[in-house]
């Protein structure tokens, strides 16, 4: 059975690779942000507010799953491919 060694350079694997990585990227920086934000609500004690503090008490497990999976995702893509941001 042959090797098969995909062609990252072509010009639609190498658009694809930057799309994915841009949308993982955005992705973790928007769920560390929603972390971050649940954080400072139960902190602050929902700046007052009982229903926030009560939604950010129930929504930081999942804001951490979220980032827990889509680090271990990147980390996975950038094993496999580069992690390539396209930024020069």
């Amino acid at each position: 059975m042959p090797d098969l060694n995909p062609d990252f350079s072509a010009p639609g694997a190498s658009a694809l690779i930057q799309i994915v990585s841009w949308i993982l990227g955005l992705g973790l920086i928007a769920s560390a942000g929603a972390l971050i934000a649940c954080f400072i609500t139960l902190g602050f004690k929902g700046f007052g507010n009982q229903n926030a503090q009560q939604l950010a008490s129930k929504s930081v497990l999942w804001c951490a799953l979220a980032v827990a999976c889509l680090g271990g995702i990147s980390g996975i893509f950038q094993f496999l491919v580069g992690f390539d941001l396209g930024i020069q």
